[in-house]
């Protein structure tokens, strides 16, 4: 057990105090690098969730822009298409599910597919609606996500898929 801990805190301080020339620590090992850099839309008003997804993704080798209203998501849109949209369902000024309409409204089948979280099991409706291509339930398994983003960079837009 104290051989474990000490493994553990060697690895916490390599993590945390690397010099900048060494290669990136792989904080989850099992997940592979994407080969191209595709742009994500994190859409989260949760600091905290919206933190975990974009190191997660960009630890994956993806490329993440992180808002936290619709507002500020349709605006990003607007400079730069992203190739996938995470968007939470409740956000302060809207609903994620209303970005994903408008998507799909104003870029019908160029939108970028899009991953709606909640946290309320009932939202695969709402998010069937509005044009969502997968559906995740809070709290999810980070691996979860990671095999959704995966799935839609090499399927494109497919039909819902409750996660």
């Amino acid at each position: 057990m104290t051989v474990a801990r000490n493994r553990r805190s060697e690895l916490f301080k390599q993590r945390e105090f690397r010099s900048t020339n060494d290669p990136p620590v792989r904080a989850c090992p099992v997940m592979e690098r994407s080969t191209e850099k595709k742009h994500i839309l994190v859409l989260e008003d949760d600091s905290s969730i919206s933190e975990i997804l974009a190191w997660i993704l960009t630890d994956a080798g993806y490329r993440v822009t992180s808002v936290t209203t619709v507002r500020d998501a349709r605006r990003e849109c607007e400079e730069a298409l992203p190739d996938v949209v995470i968007a939470d369902l409740l956000l302060p000024d809207g609903m994620g599910s209303e970005l994903v309409e408008e998507l799909g409204t104003r870029w019908g089948k160029s939108s970028p597919p899009t991953i709606l979280m909640s946290a309320v099991p009932q939202v695969h409706r709402k998010a069937e609606a509005s044009g969502a291509s997968i559906c995740l339930t809070k709290p999810f398994n980070l691996s979860e996500l990671m095999d959704a983003v995966a799935h839609l960079n090499n399927s494109g837009s497919p039909e819902l898929q409750p996660y």
